[in-house]
C-alpha cells in the first residue's frame, strides 16, 4: 500500500489510534487539536473529524486532502457541499453491522438502570456510611419506553429493552409497521406524532440523527408533555435536547433524572451545571466506545483508506456520485468546450505563450514524472506536491480506462492563468483517444486551482507549444 497520512481533528478518543494502527500499520496517523489544525495546517490524505466542525476553511488547511472519513455515523459537523466543491470525498460508517449500534444500546440500558436506581445517590450514601437501605429505586418492568429514531441504535435498543417487560413505542421518519412487529413495538408513528409518544413515555430514548429538523427536538414544550418523573436518555447528539429546558425540568422536580453521553458543546465545560447533580448521569461520549465497536469501525475506515489509495469507489460515501464524475464547472469558472471555442482557446494559449515560459510552481520543476494507477487515482508526486497534481489531473484521470503513463512537459503562465502540456496516450471512456499531446488551461487563485477548459486535442496543443 502506498504511504498515506491520516489526521484526526482532535486529541480525545485515544483508543482510535490503537485500532487504526492495527488495521493500517503502514499509514501515518496524527491527532491534532482542531484549533491547531485550523491555525497551523497539516498535510494529509484523510481527515477524521471526530467531533470537530469541518468547514471549507478547515479543508483548505489540510494540504492534499482527498477524503473526510468519519469514525462513526454523524456528519452534521461536516460541510458536505464545501467538500464536494473541492472534490473531496465524505464518508461515514453505519452503526449497524460494526458493533457500534449494539454498544450504544448497551449504554442506554445501563444508563436507564443507573438513573432508575439512583446510582449516584447510592454511591454517596454508602461512602458516607449513613442511610443503609436507601435510596429506593424504581423498576423498569411494566413501564413505557419511547424510542425516537429507529435506525441501527434504536433497533438494537428495542431488542434489549423487551426482556425487561417494558412496553415499547417508536418514532420513525417513515413508519414501517413490519419493522415494528419484528421489534415487538406496540405502536409506531411518524415525526408529526411525537407529542403522542411523549405523553406515554416513562423513559425517553433519543436515537435520532441531528438535522435542522431535529435540533432541540426536545425543548421546554416537549418536556412538559412527558409523564411526571419521566427519565431521558440521550446517546445520540447533544443538539437534540435543550440543556436549559432539561435543567429547568429537573430543578422543578418534574423529571426523575437524565442520562447524557452527548452535549450541545463538546468537550463539556468542567463547570457545566449538568455536572455534580445526583439526578444526571453524565459520561464523556463513550456510549459507542467499546472493543467490539472500535474493532468494527476501524475495519470499515481502513477499508475506505485502502480503496482511496487504490483508486476504487468508496463505501458509504455521501457525495461519491458528484465527485466521481468529471466536473462541468469548478467554482464560478465555467469550463469551455474545445470544439465550440477552438479559436478563443487558441488565442488564449497564444497570449499565454507570449509571456516568459516558466515552470508552474517552481518547486515542482525538476522531476515531473508520475503514473496513473487505475481509473481515478495515481501515485507519485511533483516534489512532494501531490495535492496540486490531484487538482490538476483528477478530472483527466476520471475519464481514463486502465493505467497510463504521462510526462508533463511544459507549464506556461501569464497572470492567473496556467496552461499545462503532457505527452502520453490513453483511451477515454467516451471512446476518444489521447495521443502524444494533452493540454488544459487552469486559473490559479490564491493557491486554489480552477479548471477553465476541457481536454484539448493534439492539433490545438501543437499549434501553440510547437511540438
Amino acid at each position: 500500500m502506498p504511504q498515506a497520512t491520516v489526521v484526526v481533528a482532535g486529541t480525545g478518543f485515544t483508543a482510535l489510534r490503537q485500532y487504526m494502527n492495527e488495521q493500517l500499520p503502514g499509514v501515518r496517523l496524527e491527532m491534532v487539536a482542531p484549533a491547531d489544525l485550523r491555525k497551523n495546517g497539516f498535510a494529509a490524505d484523510v481527515l477524521i473529524p471526530a467531533m470537530a466542525r469541518i468547514d471549507g476553511e478547515m479543508m483548505d488547511r489540510v494540504e492534499g486532502l482527498r477524503l473526510i472519513q468519519q469514525w462513526g455515523v454523524g456528519l452534521e459537523g461536516v460541510d458536505i457541499e464545501a467538500a464536494t466543491q473541492r472534490r473531496i470525498a465524505v464518508a461515514r460508517v453505519p452503526s449497524a453491522g460494526t458493533g457500534n449500534a449494539e454498544s450504544c444500546a448497551e449504554w442506554c440500558v445501563m444508563a436507564a438502570i443507573a438513573v432508575s436506581r439512583h446510582l449516584s445517590a447510592a454511591e454517596e450514601t454508602i461512602r458516607a456510611g449513613t442511610g443503609w437501605g436507601t435510596p429506593r429505586g424504581r423498576a423498569m418492568m411494566g413501564r413505557t419506553a419511547g424510542i425516537v429514531g429507529l435506525g441501527g441504535i434504536g433497533q438494537a435498543l428495542a431488542v434489549r429493552l423487551k426482556p425487561f417487560g417494558m412496553r415499547l413505542l417508536g418514532l420513525q421518519r417513515r413508519p414501517d409497521p413490519a419493522l415494528a412487529e419484528r421489534l415487538g413495538l406496540e405502536w409506531i408513528g411518524g415525526p408529526e406524532q411525537l407529542p403522542e409518544l411523549l405523553r406515554q413515555s416513562d423513559y425517553l430514548f433519543l436515537c435520532a440523527p441531528l438535522t435542522e429538523q431535529t435540533r432541540e427536538l426536545i425543548d421546554e414544550r416537549a418536556l412538559a408533555l412527558l409523564p411526571e418523573h419521566a427519565c431521558i436518555i440521550n446517546p445520540a447528539r447533544g443538539g437534540l435536547l435543550s440543556t436549559k429546558a432539561l435543567l429547568q425540568a429537573l430543578s422543578e422536580g418534574r423529571l426523575m433524572g437524565a442520562a447524557l453521553d452527548v452535549y450541545e458543546q463538546e468537550p463539556l465545560d468542567h463547570n457545566s451545571p449538568l455536572l455534580g447533580r445526583t439526578d444526571i448521569l453524565a459520561t464523556p461520549h463513550i456510549a459507542g466506545v467499546t472493543d467490539i465497536s472500535y474493532g468494527g469501525i476501524g475495519q470499515r475506515v481502513a477499508e475506505n483508506v485502502r480503496r482511496l489509495l487504490a483508486g476504487e469507489a468508496l463505501q458509504n460515501c455521501v457525495n461519491w456520485d458528484e465527485i466521481a464524475q468529471p466536473p462541468s464547472a469548478v467554482g464560478q469558472v465555467t469550463i469551455m468546450s474545445a470544439a465550440e471555442n477552438k479559436e478563443l482557446i487558441r488565442n488564449m494559449l497564444a497570449e499565454l505563450g507570449k509571456g516568459n515560459a516558466q515552470a508552474f510552481l517552481a518547486a515542482m520543476a525538476d522531476d515531473v514524472r508520475f503514473t496513473v494507477m487505475g481509473t481515478t487515482k495515481f501515485s507519485g508526486t511533483y516534489n512532494g506536491k501531490q495535492d496540486v497534481v490531484n487538482k490538476l489531473l483528477g478530472p483527466l484521470t476520471a475519464q481514463l480506462e486502465g493505467g497510463i503513463s504521462l510526462t508533463p512537459d511544459n507549464f506556461i503562465a501569464e497572470g492567473d492563468f496556467v496552461a499545462m502540456q503532457a505527452r502520453g496516450s490513453a483511451k477515454a471512456k467516451n471512446g476518444k483517444s489521447y495521443n502524444n499531446n494533452y493540454c488544459q488551461i487552469f486559473r490559479v487563485d490564491n493557491g486554489k486551482v480552477h479548471e477553465v477548459t476541457e481536454y484539448l486535442d493534439t492539433e490545438l496543443v501543437t499549434s501553440v507549444f510547437g511540438k
